[in-house]
């Protein structure tokens, strides 16, 4: 049998898993906060929609730094 190298697409798939589930916590989510019918959109409901997606994408940036750390070998 031949060795297969499996190289693992982890900010890839981070990447996408974050797309997913912002899309769904901003639909979700956002649509109980942000009033639409306002003129001038309220702060705290943009500010508790959004900050949540950016912390979900540096959580997972930093999961992928991690991992790929342990991936490398010692130099």
């Amino acid at each position: 049998m031949d060795r297969v190298k499996i190289k693992f697409a982890y900010k890839a798939g981070f990447r996408r898993l974050w797309l997913v589930l912002s899309v769904l916590w901003i639909i979700g989510y956002g649509g109980l906060v942000i009033d639409f019918g306002n003129r001038v959109p309220d702060a705290s409901g943009l500010m508790t929609t959004f900050i949540p997606v950016v912390m979900l994408y540096l959580l997972g940036a930093a999961t992928v730094w991690v991992v790929e750390g342990f991936a490398q070998p010692d130099k």
